[in-house]
Order: C-alpha cells, then structure tokens, then sequence
C-alpha cells in the first residue's frame, strides 16, 4: 500500500515537473556573449570552411561550434565540423570544453534544436562559468526551422 501511495506521488511529481519545464520559455540571449541569426551563423561556418577541407581537429578550426545535443540528434544531423558534447549524458564539462577549444581561447558558437531548445543556452552560460575566455556566440535559433534549415546550411549524419 504504501508503495502504491509512494509511486502515485513519484508520478504525479514527474508530471508537474515535466509541465513547468515545458512552460518556461528559454531565453534568446545569453549573458556569456552576441546571440547571432542563422545568417550571422553562416557566415562564421563559412571561416571554417577551408580548415574542415584539410579536415583539421575542431581545436583547429577558426571557430568550434558544440552541439550540447543529444549523441541521437548529432547523428541525425549536425553542422560539419560541429563537436558533440551532450549536456544530458554529462559530456559537457570544462575539461572536455577546454580540449575541444585550445584551453577554452577560441571562439565557439553553442545552438541546439532550436527556440524550444534549452541545451545551447544552458552550454553557453556554463561556459562562461567555467571562466570560457574566448568569444562565445549563441545561435538561438539553432537546428530549428527558423535557424540552419532556413538558410539551406549545409549538414552531415554520423558521428
């Protein structure tokens, strides 16, 4: 019996818990650096491009952009070039954001799945409580159709 009174509460938490998540809206801006239009975004890829034909390290790249996604969403389709580095499976931390990024100097652009999307926005505060020295960009719009997809920017599948 009280087992069954203990599951209803679990679940009636889970529940309340998953609606006043979806309910708050995630910011546009973050406090850690520019949020730039998908326009902006292309234009900061397009300063990648001839390092990614020689197909360098992403610390090499003139910018890094990190996907905090989910690995099942990266697979699916992602920036080239971008590094994966899921906050849920707790793969977004300083040490990995600082390997990544040549000690945490280069510039790096965070974006997720969009406006619904709180990873990016979450990465791009964390970093710059980690003390992220470079310049960090926050691409709100992300993955989501107002974003990437609407400019026809370019992605690859796989890990």
């Amino acid at each position: 019996m009280n087992l069954n009174i203990y599951m209803a509460g679990l679940v009636f938490s889970l529940v309340l818990t998953g609606v006043s998540v979806a309910a708050t809206p995630v910011p546009d801006v973050c406090t850690a650096g520019p949020t730039v239009t998908a326009e902006e975004a292309l234009q900061i890829f397009k300063g990648n491009i001839s390092a990614l034909r020689e197909k360098v390290r992403p610390s090499q790249l003139p910018t890094v952009f990190v996907d905090p996604r989910k690995v099942t969403d990266y697979e699916r389709a992602h920036i080239p070039g971008a590094v994966n580095l899921p906050i849920e499976e707790g793969l977004f931390t300083k040490a990995s954001l600082w390997k990544t990024t040549s000690g945490g100097s280069k510039p790096v652009l965070f974006y997720c799945n969009g406006e619904n999307c709180p990873r990016s926005h979450a990465a791009c505060e964390t970093a710059k409580s980690f003390g992220y020295k470079g310049k960090i960009y926050y691409f709100y719009t992300g993955m989501g159709p107002n974003g990437w997809p609407r400019i026809n920017g370019p992605t690859v599948s796989g890990s």
